[in-house]
């Protein structure tokens, strides 16, 4: 049979025409029971109908598919405008719209205000109920409930983070200076103990520093639960052992009443009910209800005192004194049996 292409005419009754007899005559009034091939290198089909068959392969090479329910579908490149398509398999690349939060671009059957979108160029967003729930920006950082400017980022009115172990197992917060050298942890152990370690000079592994237990008692250098509220133990200590910040007679550094606070350079103060009691100088001299140096005395007492009870002993001093003269006496002693 000679091809024909558009516009060709057809005339009844001539050598070669083309009849509905002949046409079914040629497919023997019969079914095909092999598949119907439709192949196409351009086009578009608006509508492709099977009331009770099935289109096992659907090739494209370029085209548009309108509409359609598909077993199994191969385009080279071609759009799905709308349709249903129980697998796809892309071995390059499948794109899709930015979407916005309240409208993914990606979404489970059922949601549609669910799933992800892409804000921004290399940024990545899921959606939870049309509001964005989390964010993974183009330098790799993650936001939780906000645009993230760290690695991980969480942002809401109460933001927590929570680190659980198995039953009975201790929670450990890590951290590496490098891929191999620990360099502190934090630890949280079954007796609900808060443990601080630290490596040891030259990576020797970690070692425990500080541990708060149970009772809020604080241990340092001592792994043993203490006793008491702030235990402190190790080999030597150089220098300040304890440095408290200066403070001030109402607001002390160390909050005892009394209290200590430093007022000046080297000077150490003892202040009961907000007002300064007792000063002790750099250069050891004490002053009780006062804080101004009265001259070259180790004590000064500003105000009254009286002597309780016991031995009273009161030094002299000649730089207090007028007129010394030397007693111009004698004494001749006499041994006797």
């Amino acid at each position: 049979m000679a091809n024909f292409t558009a516009g060709t005419s057809f005339t009844d009754g001539v050598t070669n025409d083309v009849t509905a007899a002949k046409l079914n005559a040629l497919i023997a009034d019969a079914v095909p029971t092999s598949n119907l091939s439709l192949n196409s290198t351009t086009g578009t089909i608006a509508t492709l109908n099977s009331t009770t068959g099935t289109i096992a392969t659907l090739n494209s090479t370029t085209g548009t598919i309108v509409t359609g329910t598909f077993g199994t579908t191969t385009s080279t490149a071609a759009t799905i405008t709308t349709g249903t398509i129980p697998t796809l398999v892309a071995t390059t690349l499948v794109t899709t719209g930015t979407g916005t939060a309240a409208a993914p671009a990606i979404v489970p059957t059922g949601d549609t205000n669910t799933g992800l979108f892409f804000p921004a160029a290399d940024t990545i967003a899921f959606s939870e109920g049309g509001t964005e729930a989390m964010r993974i920006d183009s330098s790799g950082n993650v936001g939780i409930g906000g645009t993230p400017s760290a690695l991980l980022h969480l942002q809401s009115t109460s933001p927590a983070l929570r680190i659980q172990a198995a039953s009975g197992n201790s929670s450990v917060l890590d951290f590496y200076r490098t891929a191999s050298v620990n360099s502190g942890q934090i630890a949280s152990e079954s007796t609900n103990a808060l443990v601080f370690s630290t490596n040891g000079v030259g990576n020797s592994g970690l070692v425990e520093r500080l541990r708060i237990d149970s009772s809020g008692n604080v241990g340092i250098g001592c792994t043993a639960a203490s006793t008491i509220r702030l235990d402190v133990q190790g080999g030597n200590i150089r220098g300040k052992e304890i440095l408290l910040e200066n403070g001030t007679a109402s607001s002390p550094a160390l909050g005892t009443t009394p209290s200590w606070y430093s007022p000046a350079s080297g000077v150490a103060a003892l202040s009961a009910n907000g007002t300064e009691r007792l000063r002790i100088t750099s250069g050891g001299e004490v002053y009780i209800a006062g804080t101004t140096d009265q001259g070259a005395y180790n004590l000064q007492v500003n105000g009254t005192g009286v002597w309780g009870a016991g031995a009273y002993v009161n030094g002299s001093d000649s730089r207090i004194k007028e007129d010394i003269q030397r007693a111009h006496l004698s004494y001749c002693w006499r041994l006797t049996k």
